[in-house]
């Protein structure tokens, strides 16, 4: 009986961690296009005269646009996931755990 049971924790286990980074990676692009939308949107409501600038020109705003949507995107896929991961086994644990010794 606790063979079964723990094969299908593992199984399940299995399941929701490929779940997770699916969701995850679905979250991450969403959270990237939708910056990346606002971020055009709002250079394109600026004045032409803003662009007259060095530090304003298209390529500039365009490398910090694709390097803060990076970061971001970076984050999202990189760092939340295992610890959203962790936190959910850890939890899984402890149920097995105190039906197991209860």
């Amino acid at each position: 009986m606790f063979a079964i049971l723990m094969i299908s924790v593992a199984f399940v286990g299995i399941l929701a961690q490929s779940l997770g980074r699916m969701n995850f990676g679905i979250v991450s692009y969403n959270i990237t296009y939708d910056i990346r939308r606002k971020l055009y949107e709002s250079i394109l409501r600026k004045n032409t005269g803003y662009f007259d600038f060095q530090e304003n020109s298209t390529f500039v705003l365009s490398g910090v646009m694709q390097n803060d949507t990076t970061i971001i995107n970076g984050v999202a896929t990189d760092s939340v996931p295992p610890l959203v991961e962790a936190a959910t086994l850890m939890f899984i644990c402890f149920v097995v755990a105190f039906y197991l010794c209860w």
